[in-house]
Order: C-alpha cells, then structure tokens, then sequence
C-alpha cells in the first residue's frame, strides 16, 4: 500500500454525537463531537530520483472533531 507522512491514513472508527438546543423560535444552537480511532499503519517508500535513502515509519494516531452552529431563523 502507498502511504506518505503527509495523510498516514489507515482503517478507522468513528464514534460521534450531537445536541441540538432552540431556546425560542428564532434561535438554534447545534454543538457536535467526532472521535476517530485509525489502526496503526506502516510506510516505506523508496528513493525518488537522485536523493539516497528511503523513508520508513509506523503511524498510529487519533482525531478529534469538535463543531458548533448558531442559526437565526426569519
């Protein structure tokens, strides 16, 4: 598989929630949260071009998500 430092992507779960809160008609306020966990990856990439070496790693990471929205509605 091709995989760079840039986007170390790999499988993942998602696990997410939102709320949503109108204190009157014209007022909404949505907050939502995300939380991926991406499986460990590894890369190896060979040299490109003339520069020696080749680039190995292991990646393992998480990622959190953390939106909100007012709307006024007319």
């Amino acid at each position: 598989m091709f995989r760079t430092p840039k986007l170390p992507d790999s499988n993942r779960k998602w696990l997410a929630a939102g709320v949503r809160f109108e204190p009157n008609t014209q007022w909404s306020l949505d907050v939502g949260y995300t939380h991926l966990w991406i499986e460990a990856a590894t890369s190896t990439l060979a040299p490109a071009g003339p520069v020696p070496g080749a680039l190995r790693g292991r990646y393992d990471s998480t990622t959190d998500v953390l939106a909100a929205q007012a709307s006024f509605h007319f």
